[in-house]
């Protein structure tokens, strides 16, 4: 059962009153999501404020993409921090209905995110993104032989719209150094940083 009791820190709020008002957005969210079990809602609120909190990880002037971005909880709080350059990408998977949709109309990102079939080109510009973080999504595939064209792919993809020295943020995986590697054999040429960054950051 998951817990709606906060263990996040006061002090990423802006003032009492918002903190509340985020616990009752978080209650009506558990709502939708407690019938299918859902289990990661508070873990989700934590990650974004914590790594939207302060321009550590990327400035508010940054295009960011976060891939791979479910309900978009990560849009809602960046937002709510001043980083308004911010996207989400992911795919209609069989929870999109029951609790992706409703949750998204809750914290109101709809515009924000797009929905595309999960392989092939990415619907955005070249050399756009300054900041893509894929908690999972990256590394998804790596290293199953039969998804390595599908992986190739993704990678390539991620490179093309991403600026000359992106950052991405991954999650802690042993896979860090096949990823690393993949990289350089498909001889992609910008600088783009991968850094691992943990989920309770």
């Amino acid at each position: 059962m998951l817990k709606i009791k906060p263990r996040d820190n006061i002090k990423y709020y802006k003032n009492k009153e918002e903190f509340n008002r985020i616990k009752s957005l978080q209650e009506e969210i558990y709502q939708v999501c407690k019938s299918h079990r859902f289990t990661q809602l508070d873990a989700f609120f934590v990650r974004w404020k914590k790594f939207f909190h302060s321009e550590k990880y990327c400035k508010k002037s940054d295009n960011i993409l976060d891939f791979g971005c479910a309900s978009g909880f990560s849009i809602f709080t960046a937002k709510k921090h001043g980083f308004n350059n911010i996207y989400g990408l992911d795919i209609k998977n069989a929870q999109y209905d029951s609790i992706v949709k409703p949750v998204i109309e809750i914290i109101d990102v709809k515009d924000n995110i797009i929905f595309y079939k999960g392989y092939g080109q990415l619907p955005f510009a070249d050399n756009y993104f300054d900041v893509i973080v894929g908690w999972s999504a990256i590394t998804k595939d790596t290293p199953l032989p039969d998804r390595e064209e599908r992986f190739n792919t993704r990678i390539k993809e991620l490179v093309r719209i991403s600026k000359e020295s992106a950052t991405w943020y991954i999650r802690p995986t042993k896979h860090l150094s096949y990823i690393k590697n993949k990289y350089n054999e498909l001889k992609l040429s910008k600088n783009i940083k991968i850094k691992v960054l943990e989920a309770t950051t």
